[in-house]
């Protein structure tokens, strides 16, 4: 079973990224710079390296941390090996920002036409994508964006799915993205947006302020000014989250380790924390092509915690038979959960 108990800080969020930029191969001279001046900045930055190196088996990446010891700044050498890292290498998204250059111009001087794009991923596919002003787009199972800049809005639909955004400052073009009944809108800041059944859309704010409008009024075409009195609005910054629909549902503030959690998917895993059987099904769903079934209604509300490379559903089963009293059918057109004997608590 993989059940690792986990508190993840903004370092160790970084630290992650860095592993995971070293999974992809040897690190560029900027990329080895960058890397030492993180560690270099704060003592917690080379903890939260060695902690994940250990947790995750990468103990290859500690020669990283004795360079940095031993080797003058001029003369060190960071030769990223090959990591067993698996689904984890997405967390390049997180540092993503910091490597990137500075806002680019998104328009020729002598042309009106604006540029936009069409990404998506299928079923157990993560993509990552630079836009033309350095904004990073990360896009998780199951989703489908437009991208539309214009000279007066950087303009973004999340048809479906869900999406991270690490946004690149421009006071002067808003960044707004558009999901179900509302959108979103920031100018320099990290978030991450969910579509969920229904155009229920959930806000999640990493870094930075946002502000979440809500109603059917809430479009392209629509200012916040114009249709204010319509229009249903909220205020969040770093640790806020939102649902809404036509209007704003709930909101409020998760701490440091539920932030972590909620975003873990970016950076390659899966973190459950006692979430109900039924919430685990629904999240393994999104990245599985044959659906998850709970047979035994009685085993919906089973706690589950562990600690997996995201959309790795094969493991995520295997921990449920072993180690939560859950036996898995698989059978041609579904994957069938039911309660081994004896049934297992509920809590």
């Amino acid at each position: 079973m993989n059940v690792i108990p986990l508190r993840l800080s903004g370092a160790e969020d970084s630290a992650a990224a860095w592993l995971a930029i070293m999974d992809r191969g040897e690190l560029s001279y900027e990329q080895r710079q960058q890397l030492h001046a993180w560690l270099e900045e704060n003592a917690r930055h080379a903890d939260a390296f060695l902690r994940l190196a250990r947790l995750w088996g990468q103990m290859d990446a500690l020669q990283v941390l004795a360079q940095q010891k031993s080797a003058p700044k001029a003369e060190s050498r960071i030769v990223g090996r090959r990591l067993a890292l698996g689904a984890a290498a997405g967390a390049i998204v997180c540092v993503a920002a910091l490597l990137a250059p500075g806002p680019s111009t998104w328009f020729a001087q002598d042309s009106q036409a604006p540029t936009e794009r069409v990404y998506e991923t299928d079923v157990g596919e993560q993509s990552h994508a630079r836009l033309d002003d350095g904004s990073v787009i990360a896009l998780n199972t199951r989703s489908k964006l437009r991208v539309r800049y214009q000279e007066t809005e950087r303009s973004i639909d999340l048809i479906s799915g869900e999406a991270n955004f690490e946004v690149a400052k421009n006071p002067q073009v808003p960044f707004v993205v558009y999901a179900g009944n509302g959108a979103v809108r920031a100018v320099g800041t990290a978030f991450n947006v969910r579509v969920r059944d229904g155009n229920s859309v959930d806000v999640t704010v990493a870094e930075g302020t946002v502000q979440v409008t809500a109603g059917t009024a809430a479009t392209k075409h629509s200012s916040s000014e114009r249709t204010e009195s319509a229009l249903k609005q909220l205020t969040l910054k770093r640790g806020g989250v939102a649902n809404y629909g036509d209007a704003i549902q709930t909101y409020g503030y998760v701490t440091p380790e539920k932030l972590a959690q909620n975003l873990a998917w970016k950076n390659g895993k899966w973190i459950f924390a006692g979430e109900s059987l039924a919430m685990v099904v629904a999240e393994a769903n999104r990245y599985s092509s044959t659906p998850i079934e709970i047979a035994d209604p009685a085993i919906g509300g089973v706690r589950v915690g562990g600690y997996f490379d995201v959309g790795d559903v094969n493991a995520l089963l295997h921990a449920l038979e072993v180690g939560f009293g859950i036996q898995v059918r698989r059978g041609q057109d579904a994957i069938q959960l039911s309660a081994a004997s004896p049934s297992p608590p509920v809590s």
